[in-house]
Parts: C-alpha cells; sequence; structure tokens
C-alpha cells in the first residue's frame, strides 16, 4: 500500500473525535539556543501519554472482521504498547503485547491496566523480542502489527 495525502486526510478524519487536540508550545530557551523558532507538540497529554495512540487507533480500526476476532499481536517497549492496548480496548479488540525484558515498569503496567495481555519475553534487547513475537503470532494465526514498518501506523500522524 502506498502512503497517500488521501489516506492520511483519512487518518485524520477517524482520529479527529477519537483522541485529545493536543497543544503546542513555544520553546524559547531551545529556539534561543539553537537559533530557531523551536515549537513542541504537548502529546505527553494524550490519553497513553504519546503520539503512538494515533496509529494504533488507525491500525486497528482498519482490521477485517476476522482478525478482530482473532486478535492481535504486536511488540513493544511501551509507547506503542500503551497504543495498542488502549485502541484494543476502545475497539473491542484481543491484544498481545510482547514486551522485552528491559521494559520500563510504569509502561509494562500501563499497558496491563488498559487490558492487554502483556507477555515478557526472555530477551533484554527489542528486536529478538520482536522476532518471537512475529513467529507467535504466525502460530497463533493473528495479524502482528508492527510499532513502526505498518502503512496505517505511519498514515496517523496528525
Amino acid at each position: 500500500m502506498a502512503l497517500s495525502l488521501a489516506l492520511i486526510e483519512e487518518a485524520q478524519a477517524f482520529l479527529h473525535d477519537r483522541i485529545r487536540r493536543t497543544p503546542l508550545e513555544y520553546s524559547a530557551s531551545l529556539s534561543s539556543e539553537l537559533g530557531v523558532p523551536v515549537w513542541l507538540k504537548l502529546e505527553s497529554l494524550q490519553h497513553t501519554g504519546s503520539f503512538k495512540i494515533r496509529g494504533a487507533l488507525f491500525r486497528l480500526a482498519k482490521l477485517t472482521d476476522i482478525e478482530r476476532a482473532s486478535g492481535i499481536v504486536t511488540c513493544s517497549a511501551g509507547n506503542h504498547g500503551k497504543g495498542i492496548a488502549y485502541a484494543a480496548r476502545q475497539l473491542g479488540i484481543q491484544a498481545t503485547i510482547y514486551v522485552p525484558t528491559s521494559v520500563d515498569s510504569v509502561k509494562y503496567e500501563g499497558m496491563l491496566a488498559l487490558g492487554a495481555e502483556v507477555i515478557k519475553s526472555e530477551f533484554p534487547g527489542y528486536d529478538e523480542t520482536e522476532a518471537w513475537a512475529r513467529e507467535e503470532a504466525r502460530r497463533l494465526n493473528r495479524p502482528f502489527i508492527s510499532a513502526f514498518d505498518d502503512p496505517y501506523i505511519m498514515l496517523a500522524i496528525a
């Protein structure tokens, strides 16, 4: 699937009433230090504390009925997992999130609190955990939702 302006606009329209419209704040100190105007997008005010909720909501909304019924698998070290857990709860989809042993405990607890099944791998690193999660998705015949290599995740930038 090719990224297009039409799909970006579709993502914007879909997300309009589903996420918080977070403010931009001018940073005088960073602007002064860098010599250019710097504006900060306060995505920390988003429902899950990061922008990752945008892609998660849009991607899960694009699942087929069969995929929704089977549930999804993903890998995350934190923010993507929280976004997926939130989106899955909103859309009534079972989410299993594989995390490395090095996952931040607050983000791990956040994924659990949002209703996801969260499974710690035996690996401290992301790459090994992702490879394991992809294999589990194949074994379970469930879609794997990449944190970064999925067109629908990339589209939800607005």
